[in-house]
C-alpha cells in the first residue's frame, strides 16, 4: 500500500503546468473525525477505532485561482469484535454454535480534490470538490464452539483469515470541503472542514456512509521553476 501511494505522488507532481502560474506546496495532515464509522446499523460489541488520520498531501496550483490537492491519510486502526449465537441447523439434533469475530484493520484514504481560491493574498479562503478512494486491509479471527444438549463434548473452531468480514478493499466517494490557507514566509497552515460519502461499506455489514473530518494542514510551498 505504502509504494501505491508513493507512485501516486509521483505521478500528481509530474502533472505539467505553466511556471507562470504553478505553487507547489508538500506537507502533512492531520484529521479529526467527528463520529464513529460504526453507528449505522451495526453495532459491535467491541470497537477500537482511531477518529484521528495522518499522513503527507501535496497541492499544485494549476491557474489563478484553482489548485489540485491530492493527500494520502492513515488510519492504524478500524477494529472491532462481535460474538454471535445461533443454532446450527440441519444436524439432526440441536447445537448451538457460539462465534466470534475479530477484525483487526487499517486504511489509507486518498482525496483527489480540485480547489477554488477567490482572494489571491496571504490569507486565503477556499472551497473543493473531488472524490476520494479508500483501501481497507487487516485480519479476521474467527473462532467459536459447538455444543450439544445430548452430552456431547462441544467443539471448538479457530481460524484467521485476510478476507472475512472484509468484502470491499477498495471503496470510493465524493468529497467537498472548505477552509482557509494561511501563508506565512514559505510556511501554509490550512484548518478544514471535509466531508466524504461513501457508496459502500468495506465490511460486509453497513458503517456509516457519511464522513465529516476537521483538519489541520502544514506544508512548505515555494514558486516552481518547471515548465
Amino acid at each position: 500500500m505504502s509504494r501505491f501511494v508513493g507512485v501516486a505522488m509521483v505521478i500528481f507532481l509530474s502533472i505539467p503546468v505553466r511556471a507562470s502560474s504553478q505553487t507547489l506546496i508538500l506537507g502533512g495532515k492531520g484529521a479529526g473525525q467527528t463520529a464513529s464509522s460504526f453507528t449505522e446499523g451495526f453495532s459491535p460489541d467491541v470497537i477500537d477505532e482511531d477518529r484521528f488520520v495522518f499522513g503527507p498531501m501535496a497541492e499544485v496550483r494549476l491557474t489563478n485561482p484553482f489548485s489540485i490537492e491530492v493527500d494520502a491519510l492513515y488510519k492504524r486502526n478500524l477494529n472491532y469484535t462481535n460474538t454471535f449465537f445461533g443454532i446450527v441447523p440441519g444436524t439432526g439434533r440441536t447445537q448451538l454454535r457460539t462465534e466470534t469475530h475479530d477484525v483487526t484493520a487499517r486504511s489509507w484514504e486518498i482525496p483527489v480534490i480540485m480547489k477554488w481560491h477567490p482572494l489571491n493574498h496571504s490569507i486565503r479562503p477556499f472551497v473543493g470538490g473531488g472524490f476520494s478512494s479508500r483501501h481497507v486491509s487487516g485480519t479476521t479471527h474467527i473462532f467459536g464452539t459447538v455444543s450439544s444438549f445430548a452430552g456431547i463434548p462441544p467443539s471448538t473452531f479457530d481460524s484467521q483469515t485476510n478476507e472475512g468480514d472484509l468484502v470491499h478493499p477498495w471503496t470510493y466517494g465524493i468529497t467537498a470541503d472548505a477552509g482557509v490557507n494561511f501563508r506565512a514566509g514559505i510556511f501554509h497552515f490550512q484548518p478544514e472542514v471535509r466531508y466524504t460519502l461513501w457508496q459502500s461499506s468495506p465490511f460486509n455489514f453497513e458503517m456509516r456512509h457519511t464522513s465529516i473530518q476537521l483538519l489541520m494542514g502544514v506544508a512548505v510551498g515555494k514558486k516552481a521553476a518547471i515548465e
